[in-house]
């Protein structure tokens, strides 16, 4: 069987270089043995990008077009002569919906205007799901925004020479969710160990504080994670040489 070749479109620059998932699917994408990739950045502003990008877009031989979830996930990136020539395209368009929570309204528009072919959600919801099949009239298939990057995050130090008991790494929630258990998490993280007698609890870092390769810290200096069960369970296997 030939590979697919697709049209790959995300982005990526110095505002989401430690947003780990929004290189890795980019990036496993154009290794992956049934695809074969032509991908464009869509952060790359210079005029021979968006050129380049609209002729690839309009007559580029391509069996789909496939959007990432930087594409439109804190704010849209896609826009101009790109965005122009891949609404026009006749090939099938695939996006992955990132940040189900936040410009809702301007991410049903985006993909309206695309007239895409399926929209890949994060959501398991069977609600959620028909909301978009009813709103977009295509098919609709989820996969959670991530997996575990076995690159960039595995465990480095024994467990005994960590000097964090318990890591954790997000962002503040936004005003408008309402609430902020992100915070209450942390804290939660913070005060209750410490009750139990663990001392070492890492504060509150903000991931744009975090050098590169991102949460490594966590992997390397926490003995356990505010974090899905298995994500915890790998990091603390053994070791893998740095």
């Amino acid at each position: 069987m030939n590979p697919l070749r697709l049209l790959l479109l995300y982005a990526q620059d110095a505002t989401n270089k430690t947003l780990s998932y929004q290189y890795g699917w980019p990036r496993y994408f154009q290794r992956h043995p049934q695809f074969r990739c032509t991908p464009i950045n869509v952060h790359d502003r210079r005029i021979t990008a968006q050129l380049r990008g609209n002729l690839l877009a309009r007559w580029g031989r391509f069996d789909a077009i496939v959007m990432l979830h930087s594409v439109f996930s804190n704010a849209p990136t896609l826009g101009g002569w790109l965005f122009d020539g891949i609404c026009k395209a006749r090939q099938p368009k695939i996006f992955f919906i990132g940040n189900e929570y936040k410009l809702m309204p301007e991410k049903m528009a985006f993909c309206e205007a695309l007239n895409l072919a399926l929209l890949v959600t994060q959501s398991t919801s069977p609600a959620v799901q028909d909301l978009y099949r009813n709103r977009l009239g295509c098919p609709i298939y989820a996969v959670p925004y991530t997996g575990l990057d076995t690159e960039l995050f595995y465990p480095t130090r024994d467990t005994k020479d960590r000097p964090i008991d318990i890591g954790y790494r997000s962002y503040d929630s936004p005003v408008y969710l309402g609430h902020n258990e992100r915070r209450l998490l942390a804290d939660f993280s913070l005060i209750t160990p410490r009750a139990a007698g663990c001392p070492s609890i890492s504060p509150w870092i903000p991931r744009i504080a975090l050098k590169k390769p991102p949460g490594r810290i966590f992997s390397t200096a926490a003995r356990g994670n505010s974090a899905p069960k298995q994500v915890v369970t790998f990091l603390n296997s053994p070791m893998k040489p740095v």
